[in-house]
């Protein structure tokens, strides 16, 4: 149990000890015993806080741990389950349901987990496609909480490490370019959504170019081009409808209504507005 914890970066939780330590060796329903051995030896710590609990290893216990997770041959497969769990977890947080506002708020207190898990990505060119859902998975998340530098930066070393033409790497791309947008980097947004766009066309992947149309609309926009930009945010509207893409739709519609409002087209923003609401 100690070694497997090794994996968790900053705090965690029982449920993600559980989702992280369990197999055959150690199953699920006997994970609180050694849990416990272990806050009583004083090697984890455990913070009580509302009706739930939070643990840690300290770094030079953290670092023995790793290190006999390596003698074990375990460092991959826990990685690997620590990599999943974070999914998980960004799965809900992209659902765009009830949850969300939940799980915005368990995200901000696993940072140092989130991080940990993307740098595995990194040094496995296997989980492209993973790395690529999670990202899409956590856009708004990050759109809210910002380290839009931080973000970018990871990005960018995921898509370096993703074939090209692959429909993980334009994934990654547009993306990427919604970060550069909350940083007012157009220019940057731009290029990102002309690649993404251009591999999604060429694998025929409609929500690809559907966000990557929304995306790519927002440069021209905040150049004064209302009408080039309302073009294309009407194009990714058609490809949402018929291929019933809630969230492409609803992110294109959003987009609509400001570029109507900056082309002075009130009426029409508002009954955009609230054809989104309902």
């Amino acid at each position: 149990m100690w070694a497997r914890l090794s994996v968790f970066a900053g705090g965690f939780e029982e449920d993600a000890v559980t989702q992280v330590c369990a197999d055959r060796q150690l199953p699920a329903e006997q994970i609180t015993v050694p849990l416990g051995a272990l806050v009583d030896k004083s090697i984890l710590k455990r913070q009580l806080k509302d009706s739930s609990a939070r643990y840690w290893l300290l770094d030079t216990l953290r670092q023995y741990g790793a290190h006999r997770l390596r003698e074990r041959g375990e460092q991959d497969a826990a990685q690997q389950r620590h990599f999943d769990w974070i999914c998980g977890l960004g799965r809900i947080a992209g659902a765009w349901d009830a949850r969300q506002a939940e799980m915005f708020h368990r995200m901000s207190g696993e940072q140092d987990n989130l991080w940990a898990a993307l740098d595995f990505c990194l040094r496995q060119p296997g989980e492209a496609a993973a790395a690529a859902a999670l990202a899409q998975d956590l856009r708004v998340y990050w759109a809210c909480s910002g380290s839009f530098s931080d973000v970018r930066r990871v990005l960018a070393s995921l898509i370096e490490t993703t074939p090209e033409d692959s429909i993980p790497r334009a994934r990654l791309l547009w993306v990427a370019a919604s970060m550069a947008i909350s940083q007012n980097d157009y220019q940057a947004s731009a290029a990102l959504t002309q690649e993404s766009l251009r591999i999604g066309t060429e694998a025929r992947d409609v929500e690809i170019v559907a966000w990557s149309l929304t995306l790519g609309a927002i440069p021209r926009w905040i150049k004064g081009d209302t009408a080039a930009a309302a073009e294309r945010v009407a194009s990714a509207l058609s490809v949402a409808r018929v291929m019933r893409l809630e969230q492409a739709e609803l992110n294109a519609l959003n987009t609509l209504c400001g570029i109507l409002v900056a082309a002075g087209e009130l009426s029409r923003a508002i009954e955009v507005g609230e054809r989104a609401w309902r």
